[in-house]
């Protein structure tokens, strides 16, 4: 089973971490692991979650860091700290047993845990709530029981990488992935519109990661949520939009509908 041993990639998304968000996590491909670093008053708590491909029971394992400054080798010691627990909770699901009288995982980085905190499992994101897990997965657009929420704006991005792209009329296409963004609502990746060479788009379809615990989340690993620069439609959660074709076919599809052109195999 594939688990998260190292967090940052570097110092630079580290430095992401420390400007932009609150919240930052990890996961292996198929979503059965899942780390998360949270700010939390003047520490950070990590905690590494696994869930059991055959029972679906969650294990978790957790322990507060220090903030650190943003240099190479404090970063190598974080991420040692996490490829430790990830050693610590794999023995204990293997054998049973506890590393008990073993010091911090984080080494010179861990620190106490606040008075009130007993090392509960991390709460749930604000953003989502868990019946959402059950909306519909394939629906039109005409269907208006969507789940509506109203927002002001599109995901802001720090960094992607764009995966193909096309022109259809006024209209411009462009499907991207490896997203960061700078809220806590991380997506894997995106279709965005323009129009007319504008520079602010007139919809995204984002394949949101479902930031649910493990044990609340249902069976789906990503959101489908549509922006229009004023309200999100989450069309669904399910396995299938963290796949980037599957991902790709239906934003196309809703897109299509949505402009009333045909979007579908047009991307390049």
């Amino acid at each position: 089973m594939k688990i998260v041993k190292s967090f940052f990639e570097s110092v630079e998304e580290y430095k992401c971490f420390l400007v932009y968000q609150n919240v930052w996590r990890k996961a292996v491909p198929d979503f059965a692991c899942m780390a998360t670093l949270l700010g939390k008053q003047d520490k950070f708590l990590y905690t590494l979650e696994l869930r059991d491909a055959v029972t679906r029971e969650r294990h978790w394992i957790s322990e507060y860091v220090r903030p650190f400054k943003p240099k190479q080798k404090k970063l190598n010691l974080f991420n040692a700290g996490c490829a430790e627990l990830a050693r610590r909770l794999q023995k204990y699901l293997a054998t049973g047993e506890l590393d008990a009288g073993l010091p911090p995982a984080f080494g010179t980085l861990a620190c106490k845990p606040p008075k009130a905190d007993k090392h509960s499992p991390p709460p749930l994101p604000p953003q989502y709530n868990p019946a959402q897990v059950k909306a519909p997965v394939n629906v039109t657009l005409t269907e208006r029981h969507l789940t509506r929420t109203p927002f002001i704006d599109f995901p802001h991005k720090l960094n992607y990488r764009l995966v193909k792209c096309c022109v259809i009329g006024q209209f411009e296409f462009d499907l991207v992935k490896n997203v960061i963004c700078t809220g806590s609502v991380q997506s894997s990746h995106q279709l965005i519109v323009y129009e007319d060479g504008q520079n602010s788009p007139i919809y995204v379809i984002a394949a949101e990661i479902n930031d649910l615990p493990l044990n609340l989340r249902g069976d789906g690993t990503h959101f489908l949520g549509l922006y229009d620069g004023a309200e999100r439609e989450n069309h669904g959660c399910s396995d299938e939009w963290g796949d980037i074709s599957k991902f790709e076919r239906e934003a196309c599809e809703l897109m299509s509908l949505l402009l009333g052109i045909n979007v579908v195999g047009e991307l390049m």
